[in-house]
């Protein structure tokens, strides 16, 4: 009898310990697993915080970058009408245009991330501001190209009644947008504080009951949740350390997306209208091809294009065709070159610059009446010029020689006087500059 009590008591502590260690691995596997739910469900959201920050930093430096451009071309609008300097002023247009191509891209750019229907609205105001600013930039800008002290009036009149007033409203437009995308970073940000809080607080709970029932069974139970305990706190340091190592990840990358944008906008040597390259590229090629004609005494030929009457196509066709006039020209252009090494680019306004390398004039020649004829043949309607019913151009070209005493903004001037004559004669054709004649002798011809 005391035998059989005896197994009785020892088969109930067994199953009393066997069932306390069930309750214990229970417990651990529990807080286990409830501590991997919400790390991983913290994580969730926190990964979608960061990308929706993400964006909205985006958004912010879109509208910030678009805030400083319409700082900087009213500025240089101003700067044109107030100069004097003819050729400053087609330097500063030249500026406006590329600010244009800038301010277009970032756009593009803007619509293409996830608006509210808030954001929409502040972005369809703008772009009404916008087609009523560009216009009259463009028309004060051509007032003060004209040069006359009445039209310098007036093109200050159209600076102060209709751009200033427009840009102010445009920065002030873009500015909301930017206060938008600082409120909304801040709420997520507040709400991924709140989250971490949130599952702190219940994984203190739920480590803080676990306690009490560990207790109540056993020491070991209380041994078993003093090592959960430190489990926990090394979860916690280490879901700290996840975090600031995230927040760390999305500044630098904010930061690299920033510096990648101002090394675009330093880096870029494509003009945006045409599709050439622009003027920084051509003076870059220009530097090049005079040093390597020097070095090798060789030569090169520079023609300098202007297309007739581009201004009256302009006033009667309207801005949009005049743009796309100047896209048609300057592709039909640069396939006309007979080489791959000729370079095209876009010098201002309706203005372009060929330089041909190793082209003596008269294979400059040849090279200008191909494309001059390749741009008549393009059949592009000008009912208002007074050369042809189809645009043409005017070409002006001279050749640098090795030999030749000359430096690169005398070569640019002698293409500009050939252009000149070239208009002086009637337009639609093709002149040169044949002061240095002594260049084509039999011992100066390209190599």
């Amino acid at each position: 009898m005391k035998k059989r009590k005896l197994i009785s008591d020892i088969y109930s502590k067994s199953s009393s310990l066997v069932t306390m260690s069930i309750f214990i691995v229970i417990g651990f596997l529990s807080l286990v697993f409830f501590i991997s739910y919400t790390y991983n469900e913290f994580l969730n959201q926190l990964e979608v915080v960061l990308s929706e920050e993400e964006i909205e930093s985006k958004k912010m430096l879109i509208n910030s970058e678009l805030m400083e451009l319409a700082r900087s071309r009213t500025r240089i609008t101003s700067e044109i009408i107030d100069t004097e300097d003819y050729f400053k002023k087609d330097d500063l247009n030249m500026q406006l245009d590329s600010y244009a191509g800038q301010f277009t891209l970032l756009r593009t750019q803007l619509l293409a991330l996830p608006l509210t229907e808030e954001e929409q609205s502040i972005v369809k105001i703008n772009d009404e501001t916008i087609s009523k600013i560009l216009p009259a930039q463009r028309s004060a800008v051509e007032l003060s190209m004209m040069g006359s002290e009445e039209n310098k009036l007036r093109a200050k009149n159209i600076l102060y009644d209709v751009v200033l007033p427009g840009q102010q409203k445009l920065i002030k437009s873009l500015g909301q947008l930017v206060s938008i995308e600082q409120n909304k970073i801040a709420r997520l940000t507040e709400k991924s504080h709140r989250s971490l809080l949130s599952i702190k607080k219940r994984n203190i709970q739920a480590v803080t009951v676990v306690a009490v029932i560990a207790s109540i069974l056993s020491v070991i139970v209380v041994l078993r949740i003093r090592k959960v305990q430190l489990e926990l706190g090394v979860y916690s340091k280490t879901l700290h350390q996840i975090v600031e190592s995230l927040e760390e990840t999305v500044t630098e990358r904010t930061r690299e997306l920033s510096d990648l944008n101002v090394q675009l906008k330093d880096c870029s040597e494509q003009d945006v209208l045409t599709g050439l390259f622009n003027r920084r590229k051509f003076n870059t090629f220009l530097d090049e091809e005079y040093a390597r004609s020097s070095r090798l005494g060789s030569c090169f030929s520079l023609i300098l294009i202007d297309i007739d009457y581009f201004k009256l196509y302009n006033d009667n066709y309207g801005h949009l065709k005049g743009d796309q006039c100047l896209t048609s020209v300057a592709k039909v252009m640069s396939e006309a070159l007979p080489r791959s090494i000729d370079f095209i680019a876009r010098y201002g306004g309706e203005e372009f610059i060929i330089i041909l390398p190793s082209t003596e004039l008269e294979g400059a020649e040849q090279v200008a009446n191909i494309i001059r004829e390749a741009v008549i043949n393009a059949n592009i309607e000008h009912a208002f010029s007074k050369v042809e019913k189809y645009v043409t151009i005017s070409q002006g070209i001279t050749t640098f020689h090795a030999q030749d005493s000359l430096s690169i903004s005398e070569i640019i001037n002698d293409a500009d006087e050939a252009l000149y004559l070239a208009k002086s004669n009637g337009r639609n054709r093709v002149e040169s500059n044949k002061k240095n004649t002594t260049s084509l002798k039999p011992e100066n011809i390209c190599s």
